[in-house]
């Protein structure tokens, strides 16, 4: 298996200097506490329905706070149902967005890392499209 020269520089500087390798190592062992704990505290907000409906979602995308206003809920059910789900996606994609930023900026854009977190992070957008979703609304325009 051939190197790269900056691969053998890089080598052959942490066996000049150990101490500095293991400052280095130290490091990034901090960053990566720092970037997890952060990570782990992200909240995604979305809205659906002119702000009539509000939804806060958690690092994973679980929904953790839903408000609607009686003027959306006097629309109907289906109303609701396709805000709340419009809202939530939104929410998620708003965590998925901030994810993207903490990870670019504390490992790099183009890292492995910040792939992974794009995939995986994309992955949590588990709220059904709306688009999806078959017309169950009665001649009231909606049930509950």
């Amino acid at each position: 298996m051939s190197t790269t020269p900056e691969e053998d520089r890089r080598r052959a500087r942490r066996w000049d200097d150990p101490d500095g390798a293991v400052e280095a190592a130290q490091e990034r062992a901090r960053l990566a506490t720092d970037w997890s704990a952060q990570m782990m505290a992200l909240t995604g907000t979305g809205e659906a329905e002119r702000g009539g409906i509000s939804v806060e979602v958690d690092a994973e995308g679980v929904l953790r706070r839903l408000s609607v206003t009686d003027v959306v809920a006097s629309k109907g059910g289906r109303v609701v149902e396709l805000g709340v789900l419009t809202a939530v996606r939104a929410a998620q994609s708003d965590v998925v967005q901030q994810a993207e930023a903490l990870t670019a900026q504390a490992w790099g854009a183009d890292s492995r890392t910040a792939q992974i977190v794009s995939q995986e992070y994309g992955a949590n957008l588990t709220a059904p499209s709306t688009q999806a979703l078959p017309n169950t609304s009665g001649p009231d325009g909606g049930t509950w």
